[in-house]
């Protein structure tokens, strides 16, 4: 789910799942971030403020 709200920002393995390692999002990708976030129904993904 999470990639169908920002496919820009995740790499799908064969499965359909999201491998990927801690990553930065600029600014402007931080809407786009927060809906992923809420949209992914393992929460397996979050943001982190620095």
């Amino acid at each position: 789910m999470c990639y169908n709200y920002a496919p820009e920002m995740f790499e799908l393995d064969d499965d359909g799942y999201n491998r990927m390692e801690p990553f930065q999002i600029s600014k402007g990708q931080r809407v786009i971030a927060e809906r992923a976030v809420e949209a992914c129904p393992e929460r397996a993904i979050s943001l982190v403020e620095d």
